[in-house]
This record gives structure tokens, C-alpha cells and sequence, in this order.
């Protein structure tokens, strides 16, 4: 006669289902993050795309005050062989800033000190092309330094195939750290594949070489911008002469030196403070006024 089997030991209760349901609602819950964050990118690239005159210069500002942000003191923008590579040496990337960066985000309001820092605006760039290769360092919670390269693209077809992309470009950046040695600038390569990126990259680099003077004026860094294109050769932007901070009077003199190739021609700027106010918020501002060759003051 057979011995009736004993009963197996009774599980804790909803052990195993609680641990699939937990599962199963973190899976929802990044995949629904991950498509409304596609969502919102798609959205401000097709209305980027419908407002390209109003936004077709910011690329190139949105990229300066990155590496600003960065503490960067060399700053070069080279456009040639149909693609734009910006660099920087200012300090590594943290995994936040990447976090933000694939997925789309802005840490602006954690940091004051920050203005850019791959916010929203930093999609502006990718008027330039859908993809762009980055390069540098990322600085881990153990304070250890490693190299990353990956691309980040955002193909424009629709929210699915951004959340794809994004998913892909993490995949790609986890997989890169520590694969080389580590580089001493950050690198955002664009390829320019088409005459309207073409004519965006030139908009935005003539520009550049207007205003340059004024940001290695108003940057206490002693930045210096280099800008390299075939139609305009290479030019160097740096302060060469400023009084210390504690010296200067209001106004005070600066003087920027511009090499073009191997040419330097400079010219001086006097700058002033004085105090603001604009909707109740009290602040300062600063104004830039170039002299003649001669040394007389334009207005």
C-alpha cells in the first residue's frame, strides 16, 4: 500500500508572485519614463524643425556654455571634410550629466552655477545631424577617472524610434567606459551630410567669430576660442592684457588679441559694470565697448 505523500512546505506567501509583480512594475515604469522622454524630444526637434531661423544659431552658444559650465579654458570649433567637431579641456563628465545627456534632462536648477549643461537646449545641436559621437571622461562615484566614446542619435521619425535610440546610445556608452586611455578634451563630432546642416554650421560659426572677442572678455578663465573652417582658415581669440580684478577701474581697458593663421592683431575693449534691476531681481551687467585701431572709442 502506497504511503500518501507529504505536503510540500508552504511557501511564504506571494513570495515569488510579489518579486515578478515588482519586476514587471519598474519594467512599466521605465518604459513609461523612457516614452514620454521620447516624446518630449521628438516634439522640440519637430518644433525646432518649424522654427529653424529663430533657432538655427544656438547650437553653437549651447555648446560654449557647456564647456564654460565645465571650467574649460580652451575651447576649438573646426568645420571641414563635412563635419563639425567641438571640443573643450574642461572637467569630465558625471554620470548625471551623461544620464541627461542620452535621455534628456537639465540639471540647471540643482546647480546655479551651471547655465547649460545638456538641458533641452543642447538638442539644438542636433540641427547639425541626427547623430553626434562623443568623446572624453567620466568621472565615477569612486572618484576614478575612465574614458567613454558613443554615439547619440535621434532619428526624427517618430517618438518610438528616438526611445530606441536612447536605449541604444546607453547600451553604446556602457560599453565604452575605460575601453581607451583617457583624452584630455571632451568631443562632440557632427557629421554634416546635407546643404542645410552646411549653411547652419556657417551661420553659426560667422557668428561665433562676431561675438568671440565679447566671450573671452566677459569669461575670467583667460578662455581662449579657436575657430577653424575652410572659407575662413584658422582664428584664435584670447584676452592678452587685463588688469587684476582688484585693480581695475570703471571702467577698465581689455585687450583681445585675434590670430588669423599666423597674424595677430589686437584691439582694445573698455568694460564696465553696474547694477540692475529687471522685474524686482536685483543684479549686475556688464558692457563691452570696442575701440578703433587708433585707440578712440567707437559707440
Amino acid at each position: 500500500m502506497e504511503q500518501a505523500s507529504s505536503p510540500s512546505p508552504r511557501q511564504p506567501p506571494y513570495q515569488d508572485q510579489d518579486l515578478d509583480i515588482d519586476t514587471r512594475l519598474e519594467e512599466l515604469k521605465t518604459r513609461g519614463l523612457e516614452e514620454n522622454t521620447a516624446q518630449s524630444v521628438f516634439n522640440d526637434l519637430e518644433g525646432m524643425k518649424e522654427n529653424k531661423a529663430w533657432v538655427r544659431n544656438r547650437w553653437i552658444w549651447e555648446l560654449i556654455q557647456n564647456a564654460i559650465d565645465a571650467k574649460a579654458n580652451e575651447i576649438s570649433v573646426q568645420h571641414d571634410n563635412n563635419q563639425m567637431i567641438f571640443k573643450h579641456n574642461g572637467r569630465p563628465f558625471d554620470d548625471k550629466e551623461i544620464f541627461h545627456l542620452i535621455f534628456h534632462g537639465s540639471t540647471k536648477t540643482e546647480d546655479p552655477d551651471t547655465i547649460g549643461r545638456y538641458g533641452s537646449g543642447f538638442l539644438t545641436t542636433h540641427l547639425l545631424s541626427h547623430e553626434v559621437i562623443i568623446s572624453g571622461s567620466i568621472r565615477l562615484d569612486n572618484d576614478v577617472t575612465k574614458s567613454l566614446s558613443f554615439s547619440l542619435k535621434r532619428n526624427p521619425d517618430n517618438a518610438k524610434s528616438i526611445a530606441e535610440s536612447m536605449h541604444d546610445s546607453w547600451e553604446k556608452f556602457k560599453s565604452s567606459i575605460g575601453e581607451h586611455e583617457k583624452p584630455d578634451y571632451t568631443t562632440f563630432r557632427y557629421l554634416i551630410e546635407d546643404d542645410d546642416s552646411k549653411e547652419v554650421v556657417n551661420s553659426g560659426i560667422e557668428m561665433l567669430n562676431r561675438c568671440a572677442p565679447y566671450v573671452v572678455i566677459f569669461n575670467e578663465k583667460n578662455l581662449c576660442i579657436t575657430v577653424q573652417s575652410e572659407s575662413t582658415g584658422r582664428i584664435t581669440y584670447k584676452v592678452s592684457e587685463r588688469c587684476a580684478a582688484e585693480d581695475r577701474p570703471q571702467p577698465h581697458k581689455v585687450v583681445v588679441a585675434k590670430v588669423v593663421d599666423e597674424t595677430e592683431t589686437t584691439r582694445a575693449y573698455y568694460v564696465a559694470q553696474a547694477a540692475m534691476c529687471a522685474a524686482g531681481v536685483q543684479g549686475k551687467v556688464q558692457v563691452a565697448i570696442p575701440t578703433e585701431f587708433n585707440g578712440a572709442i567707437r559707440l
